[in-house]
């Protein structure tokens, strides 16, 4: 996704990890690029830290790789990063 004006990425979908839901579960979430493989992750209206445990809470800032997921590349959060 990027904001039409000078392609610049502005967000995008990203696996989190979610920790208490077993082995390999992730979730989709909508980041916010800071910069290149840097994203904010926004609390969704839908997120309950009773329901689920994400590896990288909302609000987090993140570094993500993009790896190979069946036939899709897709950006996987790795690491805290910093703003």
């Amino acid at each position: 996704m990027n904001n039409g004006r000078d392609n610049k990425p502005t967000g995008g979908t990203i696996c989190v990890s979610v920790l208490d839901q077993g082995a390999g579960a992730s979730r989709p979430a909508t980041g916010v690029c800071l910069r290149e493989n840097v994203y904010e992750l926004p609390i969704p209206s839908d997120y309950d830290a009773a329901d689920e445990q994400w590896e990288f809470p909302p609000g987090s800032v993140v570094e993500c790789k993009p790896e190979k997921w069946r036939d899709d590349v897709i950006l996987v959060a790795r690491s805290l990063a910093v703003r």
